[in-house]
This record gives structure tokens, C-alpha cells and sequence, in this order.
């Protein structure tokens, strides 16, 4: 049902979906214009859905989840946003997600997101597989979200067109990598972001280098060369 006009937040949403109990991938993209959207948007009760393992919806400016029951759907393991308004990115927007989500994807965020807190992810505790792309977002924000990881392992990692407010040549510093260090990961994807370079002991210092299998760097402005510091 994506790419339609469903008025997400609306009594008749709830009631259409209201008695598909057993439904396991809904995908409800592409239904939000941002010419006539609310800022704030309540998601509709999905609860009885209890079957659902994956759901793709758009999210808002600012999203409100406390009515969803999205906390009933315990086989949910993959949500993805898509059309993306979100602005900031505070440790409060995702408390109403059900912990055993393993895979979140934020997909074209075209508001440049100027505020993040290191726990928006928090809620997300046996999170393995992270998907970020085509957001505006300051890479060093980006690399902020890791936070809750650290000491984990990790399936998968990866920032595409990552690129802030402007398209600004990125170097990575060890303080930007700190939380991405402490993370097993075994797949690592950092592509198309206007990374120019690394400072040593910054970006290939893994704390668990034995975990890395795969590691993407294409189409970034990089050489091997570092610079000592």
C-alpha cells in the first residue's frame, strides 16, 4: 500500500487494519506529503497485529508512538522508514518500538537533522543491523548513534550519502570513532559521504578487528593517506 494517500493518523487507518491479525510485512511508504502533513503526527493502534515482522512507513517531523501498541508486536524484527522528516533525533522518539527489533532503516531524510542524543537507539537493545541513507546528517552525529552498541557485536553497519547541511569534506577523527570502535561488527559500509581522510588510530582501530568480514569505502574522496597527531 505504499505510494497512495492513506491518511496514516485517521479513525478509518485503524479500522482498515484493525482486523488483519495476521498479517506479516506491512508497508505503508511513500504516504506522506510534506505540503500537507502535520509537524506531529499520532501513528495509529497497530498492536493487534501480533504476526507482523517487518513494517515500512514513512515517519514524521514528530512522530508520536505511545498510542501505536507498536510494544505488543513482538515478532516485529525489521522496521525501515522511508520519507523521512525528522529534524532531530532525541532519546525519546523510538521508547514506544518493541525491544526485539534486530533491523531499522532510515531511507531519504531530506530535513537536514541538526540535533542528535547518543541514546536515540537505546530503545533498541538487541539492535544488529543499522541502515542509514541518503540522510542529511553531520557524520559525526551519524557515528553518535553507535553509542548504545559499544561492547556488542553487530551484523551490520552502514552510512550511504550520509552528508550534512552542506556537502562539506568529512575527516574522521578517534573522537568520532569511539563508540564505532568498541563494536564488533562484520559488516561495515561508510560509502559516498565526502570522507577525505583519518587521523592514525582513528578509523581502522577496532577494538575487534577478528569480527570485521566486510568493509565498504566507495565513491568517498579517500586516499590511505593519514595524518599523525
Amino acid at each position: 500500500m505504499k505510494k497512495n494517500k492513506l491518511d496514516i493518523p485517521s479513525l478509518t487507518f485503524k479500522r482498515v487494519f484493525q482486523p488483519l491479525i495476521d498479517l506479516n510485512h506491512l508497508d505503508i511508504r511513500y504516504n506522506m506529503d510534506k505540503l500537507v502533513i502535520k509537524a506531529t503526527v499520532e501513528y495509529p493502534f497497530c498492536g493487534d497485529m501480533s504476526n507482523l515482522t517487518t513494517l515500512y512507513m514513512d515517519l514524521a517531523k514528530n512522530p508520536v508512538f505511545n498510542s501505536s501498541g507498536f510494544e505488543l508486536l513482538l515478532n516485529l524484527r525489521t522496521v525501515r522508514f522511508e520519507k523521512c522528516y525528522l529534524k532531530q533525533m532525541i532519546n525519546e522518539t523510538l521508547i514506544n518500538l518493541p525491544r526485539n527489533i534486530i533491523a531499522i532503516y532510515f531511507h531519504r531524510c531530506n530535513s537536514f537533522i541538526s540535533f542528535v542524543e547518543p541514546n536515540f537507539l537505546r530503545p533498541l537493545p538487541v539492535l544488529k543491523e543499522l541502515y542509514i541513507f541518503e540522510v542529511h546528517i553531520r557524520f559525526k552525529d551519524a557515528l553518535k548513534l553507535l553509542y548504545p552498541f559499544t561492547g556488542k557485536e553487530m551484523t551490520s553497519i552502514s552510512f550511504m550519502k550520509v552528508v550534512g547541511s552542506s556537502a562539506k569534506p568529512v575527516f574522521i577523527t578517534r573522537d568520532m570513532v569511539k563508540y564505532l570502535k568498541e563494536i564488533g561488527v562484520q559488516t561495515l559500509i561508510l560509502g559516498e559521504s565526502e570522507i577525505v581522510g583519518y587521523r592514525e588510530n582513528s578509523l581502522l582501530a577496532f577494538k575487534y578487528p577478528q569480527c570485521l568480514e566486510y568493509f565498504v569505502f566507495s565513491c568517498n574522496q579517500f586516499s590511505l593517506a593519514i595524518e599523525n597527531r
